[in-house]
């Protein structure tokens, strides 16, 4: 069973897949490079839970979440675990824990909050706990629903600042699920579906999450420049779509080293690289090769946290 929430041993709180990577390479973290415990979030239970690729150097495809060792069961007497033995969404009855638990819907963010809020713990804890709520009232909802044959939304308001989650929900999500599900970034509020934007289609209007395929990413020295494949059509004119990255940008960041593991891995991958980025509008600059001036379109990414990139292999 994949789980999307656990109790951290060492933080003595419940923790998400993503704060348990930032935590692990944000190099001004207390955890930085520490491997954390995990266990599982219902206090009837605690038994051990997995990481699965969440210390991962770069991140593909697969979503982060956190699983139970297979050796292990949750716990069932004197009190069942009420996360693992629990009533499924969408069924009116108690059913068998793993068919139950196959079905189960992923969790995804309804707010992306462009800025990083500083919470206490004392407001974590309310967050999860709310995020808890919204569960049982959704259960309570859909047997309401099903009783009397309305409709009701199943999916919860989860507000979340890390960018790699609303990239993975967008990868991990068929198109109806993305249409049906509202996405409000910065008081802006459409679906899933309609918040992506091919980068080649930047002049469509701002506010997007942008995204392409890139060709292999070229090093300068200390610096980096990413190139997307697509070109846009500005003003009559076939441009070029780049990012760059300097060193002292690079520098100041506090994922750095696992940032310039990724980016070095780019220089020489083969495949298929799809770049992200979200905050920033690309405009149309004039730049200086060798001499002769030309038009292109740059993408400034002045946040780091707001550049996700994705590959096209699968890994466990």
């Amino acid at each position: 069973m994949k789980f999307e929430k656990a109790f951290c041993v060492e933080t003595n709180d419940y923790i998400n897949p993503y704060e348990a990577r930032d935590l692990y390479f944000s190099e001004d973290s207390e955890y930085y490079l520490k491997r954390l415990t995990f266990q599982c979030p219902s206090e009837n239970c605690r038994v051990t839970l997995l990481p699965v690729a969440i210390y991962r150097q770069e991140k593909t495809k697969t979503k982060i979440h956190f699983r139970t060792k297979s050796s292990i069961n949750h716990i069932q007497i004197p009190k069942k675990c009420n996360y693992y033995y629990n009533v499924d969404f969408e069924s009116t009855i108690e059913v068998n824990a793993k068919k139950s638990n196959n079905k189960k819907k992923s969790i995804i963010p309804t707010e992306f909050l462009l800025v990083k809020p500083t919470l206490s713990k004392n407001s974590i804890r309310k967050t999860d706990n709310s995020n808890t709520n919204d569960r049982d009232t959704a259960l309570n909802n859909t047997r309401r629903s099903k009783s009397s044959g309305s409709s009701t939304n199943k999916f919860s308001n989860v507000k979340t600042h890390y960018f790699e989650q609303i990239i993975d929900c967008y990868e991990n999500n068929d198109e109806r699920t993305l249409k049906a599900v509202s996405l409000t970034i910065n008081g802006k509020k459409k679906s899933y579906y309609s918040f992506f934007k091919k980068s080649e289609y930047f002049q469509d209007g701002e506010g997007y999450i942008y995204w392409g395929g890139v060709t292999q990413l070229k090093k300068y020295g200390n610096n980096y420049k990413i190139k997307f494949i697509k070109k846009a059509w500005v003003n009559g004119q076939s441009l070029e779509m780049t990012i760059y990255l300097n060193s002292d940008q690079i520098k100041s960041y506090n994922k750095k080293n696992q940032l310039l593991e990724v980016l070095e891995k780019l220089t020489t991958f083969e495949g298929e690289i799809r770049c992200y980025f979200v905050g920033v509008y690309p405009k149309v600059e004039k730049v200086d090769v060798n001499g002769k001036i030309f038009d292109a379109v740059s993408v400034k990414v002045e946040n780091l946290d707001h550049l996700v990139f994705r590959f096209d292999i699968e890994e466990e």
